[in-house]
């Protein structure tokens, strides 16, 4: 990967006796870029001020970036292999490198914002108080971690938690504390929610209350009846429809017999 920062102007201070770069402060269209054209992965930071940290102050230490972190709101944005465009936007961002130089977790602090867009499906969005981002060698994110009011939403559906992880390669979704889950007909809530987005199943665990409003269609259709089920666990697919209630699982409202065949 290839890296290029450009700036409007900037000061250096370095280590004394090794004459290595020390503490860059950058100020004006700061634009920190990273390609790896082999990948088909690029990364881009952007602020208005931004300091980057070296190592590098001992004799024969390597000189290589520690850290870099904004000293005003900073945007993340980066492709990865599939194509899939990628944003972060916070009032702090912060940069850590790891041994060999490369960049490997990203912090961002106060008004959190993202946005993912996926050929042939709705923009996701999602805000927090502050999140994480682990970076593999390669360029690619690994996980998403955000925490304190978080906030999703893919078209129609939306979703809230206090924390929210996001894995990669394996695309799955944990919302964790206080989730709930809504569509255009019906809400689930849990202490626990979980997504396979390859496959559209998801898992609600600890305590499950579905709702189901005015009758309408959502995503995961619970019944044809205005209806609440509480249960202990919930197995479902977002693509099917089916939803599977287990453990002291029962209707609140009208009309119990004919859901039965949704609950065990």
């Amino acid at each position: 990967p290839t890296e290029t920062l450009r700036a409007e102007r900037g000061e250096l201070e370095m280590w004394p006796r090794v004459d290595r770069a020390k503490l860059l402060t950058l100020r004006g269209n700061v634009i920190l870029q990273t390609q790896n054209a082999k990948a088909g992965i690029s990364r881009n930071l952007k602020t208005n001020a931004l300091q980057m940290a070296f190592q590098g102050g001992q004799e024969g230490q390597a000189s290589r970036p520690q850290r870099a972190e904004t000293l005003e709101q900073g945007t993340y944005e980066w492709v990865d292999a599939a194509g899939a465009h990628s944003k972060l936007e916070a009032d702090k961002l912060a940069m850590d490198y790891g041994a060999s130089g490369k960049a490997q977790l990203l912090t961002a602090t106060g008004s959190v914002q993202t946005e993912r867009e996926l050929k042939g499906r709705p923009t996701q969005t999602a805000s927090a108080s502050r999140g994480t981002v682990k970076l593999e060698p390669t360029g690619e994110w690994s996980q998403m971690n955000l925490q304190g009011s978080v906030h999703l939403r893919e078209g129609d559906r939306t979703a809230e938690a206090q924390q929210g992880e996001f894995a990669r390669a394996v695309q799955t979704a944990v919302l964790t504390g206080q989730a709930v889950v809504r569509d255009a007909g019906s809400e689930t809530r849990a202490p626990k929610i979980t997504f396979w987005q390859a496959t559209g199943d998801v898992e609600a665990e600890g305590g499950v209350r579905s709702t189901e409003f005015s009758g309408q269609n959502g995503t995961m259709h619970l019944s044809s009846l205005p209806a609440s089920i509480t249960a202990d666990h919930l197995q479902g697919n977002s693509k099917t429809g089916r939803a599977l209630y287990t453990g002291h699982a029962r209707q609140i409202g009208k009309h119990t017999s004919e859901l039965q065949s949704h609950l065990n």
